[in-house]
């Protein structure tokens, strides 16, 4: 497919203002409605850019959990004797 004209914009990284916005959009509009939060909070985004960031977010959020799990004993490898 020949794109004529067509130009992406390259992204800018979100400034902290923008996250803290964010971040109180999701606690007034919940997870999901990203228009309400862009439009009135984050006015600087478009909704797919706080889609975007969104599911950036929560995949961060998850791999700190994952990170932060307790070992386990069970995590230990059977010693095995030669």
């Amino acid at each position: 497919m020949k794109q004529t004209g067509v130009r992406r914009k390259s992204g800018r990284p979100w400034t902290k203002d923008e996250h803290e916005l964010f971040l109180k959009g999701l606690k007034k509009y919940g997870k999901g409605d990203w228009k309400s939060i862009s439009r009135k909070l984050v006015v600087t985004r478009n909704p797919t850019q706080v889609a975007s960031h969104a599911q950036k977010y929560y995949a961060r959020l998850e791999m700190e959990e994952e990170q932060r799990k307790r070992r386990s004993i069970f995590d230990k490898p059977i010693a095995t004797e030669n």
